[in-house]
């Protein structure tokens, strides 16, 4: 076996085994190619065509016990009732709100620039999962946010300074 500090024995060794690599492979590729063309060559002897149809197509529906009916396709759960009812609600020291960003009654980011004060916005949420949020800036020293679902008070907080922002959310 050539020395593996000897750089023209190491470039022949990894040809030899690119080689022997390659010859495999071929080998390999002849055998599984070969069983195919049997196993297809006896299929047509015996009649049957190479050709896939529709009906060879693996089930979707899972197997079922003798006598049981098959299990119904999944399905996203319908929301149950009516939904919530929620109400948002910003009130500040001064009527000029620069912007109120909100989740509305669909769970989607929504904002209204300018807005004024007091600002109320009330939908019905029929969400699976309902997700809540309302924040508001003024231009005044005052801002509170409030959310009430079903008729109570979910979250209500108050920032004071120049240029306050206000985070209400609500729980999910």
């Amino acid at each position: 076996m050539p020395h593996p500090q000897n750089p023209h024995a190491r470039r022949a060794l990894s040809t030899t085994r690119a080689r022997w690599t390659s010859a495999l492979s071929a080998v390999v590729l002849l055998v599984v190619g070969g069983c195919a063309a049997n196993d297809s060559s006896a299929e047509q002897e015996k009649g049957a065509h190479a050709t896939a149809s529709l009906d060879d197509r693996p089930s979707t529906t899972p197997p079922t016990e003798a006598g049981s009916a098959p299990l119904p396709p999944l399905t996203a759960p319908q929301p149950a009732g009516a939904g919530v009812s929620v109400v948002y609600e910003i009130i500040s020291d001064i009527p000029a709100l620069p912007s109120v960003t909100y989740v509305d009654g669909n769970s989607a980011m929504q904002q209204q620039a300018p807005a004024t004060a007091p600002w109320t916005k009330k939908f019905v949420n029929n969400s699976t999962y309902v997700i809540l949020g309302v924040s508001a800036q003024t231009e005044g020293n005052s801002v509170t946010c409030r959310i009430a679902v079903d008729g109570q008070i979910v979250d209500e907080k108050t920032a004071t300074g120049k240029y306050a922002l206000v985070i209400c959310a609500g729980p999910s």
